[in-house]
Parts: C-alpha cells; sequence; structure tokens
C-alpha cells in the first residue's frame, strides 16, 4: 500500500488523540507547509509530526524543523514549564533510505539536542497501522498487551517442559501438588 501524506497526518491526529494528546491547531512550525505538520501536547511534553515528499528533503530539512519547533516552543513556553523540556520531533517519510545513508537514521535519533527525534521511513511505514510503533515511545505503557493474560506461569509449564521422555501428566502432577502445597501422591 502506498501510502499518503494526508492518510499518515490523518492516522497520526486519531493516534495521539486516542492517546491523550490534543492537536494545537493554533501554532506550526514556521519554515514548514501547514499540510505536512501536525503538533499535539499533553499535560507533560509537546509533540511536532512533520511529514517529508522524500528522503533526501528529510536529511536537508530537519535541522531547520527542529530550529523552528524550539523557536515555536520558546514562544509558547517558559523554561519553568516541564513540557518545554520535554518535546519530540517526529520525522516521518514513505522514501526509502538509500543503504549507503542507513547511518543517517541512527544519527538523527541519537542526536538529543534541542529536542528528541524519532523517525520513520518507507522501510518501518508499510501500512497505517505501522505508525503505532513509529510513536510507541510517546504512548502510554498499556497494562496488558492483547492476546496474553494474567495467569501463573506454572500452568504452562507442563506444555513448555514435557516431551517423548517426561510425561505431560505427570509434570501435570508435580505442578499442581507444588501449586496446593501438597506431597506429590
Amino acid at each position: 500500500m502506498n501510502l499518503t501524506r494526508d492518510q499518515i497526518l490523518s492516522r497520526v491526529t486519531e493516534l495521539m488523540a486516542s492517546n491523550g494528546y490534543a492537536p494545537a491547531n493554533d501554532v506550526s512550525i514556521k519554515c514548514i507547509d501547514d499540510q505536512n505538520q501536525r503538533i499535539f501536547e499533553d499535560e507533560f511534553s509537546v509533540v511536532a509530526a512533520v511529514y517529508y515528499e522524500d528522503w533526501r528533503n528529510l536529511i536537508e530539512s530537519w535541522h531547520e524543523s527542529q530550529a523552528s519547533f524550539v523557536e515555536l516552543i520558546s514562544e509558547k513556553l517558559t523554561s519553568a514549564d516541564r513540557k518545554a523540556w520535554d518535546s519530540y520531533l517526529v520525522l516521518l517519510t514513505t522514501s526509502l533510505v538509500p543503504l549507503n545513508e542507513s547511518h543517517v537514521i541512527h544519527d538523527i535519533r541519537y542526536d538529543t539536542r534541542r529536542v528528541r527525534k524519532l523517525l520513520a521511513t518507507g522501510d518501518q511505514l508499510k501500512d497505517l497501522d505501522d505508525l503505532e510503533d513509529a510513536f510507541l515511545p510517546l504512548l502510554p505503557i498499556r497494562k496488558q498487551v492483547d492476546g496474553i493474560k494474567n495467569e501463573n506461569v506454572l500452568n504452562r509449564l507442563p506444555d513448555v517442559i514435557a516431551d517423548a521422555r517426561l510425561d505431560k501428566n505427570l509434570v501435570r502432577e508435580v505442578v499442581d501438588a507444588f501449586l496446593n502445597q501438597e506431597p506429590i501422591a
């Protein structure tokens, strides 16, 4: 699926709203076309998501985007506001990164000067659900992962360790005796 800018930014807006972030519609990053950006905030942080048409444009202009984002934060927040110190710039493109430039991804992600950066390229953005992975560091921790039940791991032990030499029923009997604090019959 070839994702478009509008699909991506629309899904980003839904994702952020469903995780407690409000859109900051009255502000924008000066050097970025309004159609290519979304800004969000919650009680603790400010997040700017910026879409770039291609990889080349991203690597040539992300510094300028960051500088304008920092300027915007400085205009709207005081240094005493904790949001001013917890800001994220999320750089998005559906373009693939040339192999000889893959180190640039690492360099951008680990450059924590000014604001933290998250980056997702065409390698990671194959469909709209991939955006959740890209934004995962900004999303609340879920108490229970889908498909995993809160159960005693010992209940799974017979299935895990039983084999041709070790009878599953025997393992179940030992586990049950242990759980019930009873002697093995």
